[in-house]
């Protein structure tokens, strides 16, 4: 026994000695609850890993060498008021992976119940309340770009938002690198997505650098907004679809229902909302019904 628990106690030090930066588990906590005071967020002991991966690049390019020097850094900046420090921890802990038109169905959806509506409204208006870096609204403007030459006389305006500005930055660019074969096989990116740069041939993936048209362009408007904030008031009109997708999965049950409460407040009764593929509103609100896969109509 006492052997065995020599052999762990070694084999815990040499994977401490692995790490290129002073990370304890206080330091995890201390960033754990900074997250979630300002952001919703939740970091349970499982992301303790995570957390570290995604920082490490941080703590090089700041030349930090101990986390709990970057967890008062962060804290300090707060403290004054400057949230781009902060901004830039939740950019890293949240990446997720994202393409133009991931979970196709929700488009399909979004293009046929724009026709739907338009027989009886003037003016629909779609926000994609975790914007991120864009491929969601941009994905969303094609379908409505394509149903708009249809219907003229119909107005819809995107809002595409985030809690990080310079994300919201590199979304506003709407610049791609795309496999050329996914190109040719969808026939919105084959006509909205314009060769800025063809393909490395020592990339492994063969991708190549694609810009957002300038045609899709004008339904999009950029707004920086944090969701755990009260953001309400910034929208003149309710909404007739909201994309709040791998969102949720992120925050507590509590901030959840905080979080659905608003969102409920802003949109139009008969409004639908798209969330991840993974998240489910089940036990935060009773005023949506489930209509298809992780596609929910406002019902109250």
């Amino acid at each position: 026994m006492k052997l065995l628990k020599s052999m762990r106690n070694r084999l815990m030090e040499g994977l401490q000695l692995k790490n290129e930066f002073d990370y304890s588990d206080k330091d995890f906590w201390d960033i754990s609850r900074l997250v979630t005071e300002h952001s919703g967020i939740e970091l349970p002991e499982s992301k303790k890993s995570l957390v570290y991966s995604r920082l490490v690049r941080r703590l090089r390019t700041l030349n930090i060498m101990r986390f709990s020097e970057y967890y008062e850094l962060v804290k300090a900046d707060l403290s004054k008021g400057n949230e781009q420090e902060f901004l830039t921890l939740i950019n890293a802990i949240t990446t997720n992976v994202t393409h133009l038109f991931r979970e196709h169905h929700h488009f399909d959806h979004l293009k046929e119940h724009l026709k739907l509506l338009s027989q009886t409204q003037d003016k629909i208006n779609i926000w994609s309340c975790a914007a991120s870096i864009g491929a969601e609204p941009w994905s969303i403007a094609m379908v409505v770009h394509e149903f708009c030459k249809e219907n003229p006389s119909c107005k819809v305006r995107i809002i595409a938002s985030d809690i990080d500005s310079e994300v919201l930055k590199q979304a506003q660019k709407g610049v791609y690198e795309v496999n050329p074969e996914n190109v040719k096989a969808n026939p919105y990116l084959k006509k909205y997505l314009k060769l800025e740069k063809t393909e490395d041939s020592n990339s492994p993936l063969h991708h190549s650098l694609y810009k957002i048209s300038d045609e899709i362009r004008p339904y999009m408007e950029f707004r920086q907004i944090n969701l755990l904030h009260n953001w309400q008031k910034e929208f003149h009109s309710k909404f007739d679809f909201v994309f709040c997708r791998n969102v949720i999965i992120y925050f507590s049950k509590q901030t959840q229902k905080q979080l659905f409460e608003k969102i409920t407040e802003i949109m139009n009764v008969g409004a639908y909302l798209y969330l991840g593929h993974s998240e489910s509103l089940l036990g935060i609100t009773d005023d949506f019904e489930n209509q298809r896969q992780t596609t929910y109509k406002k019902v109250r």
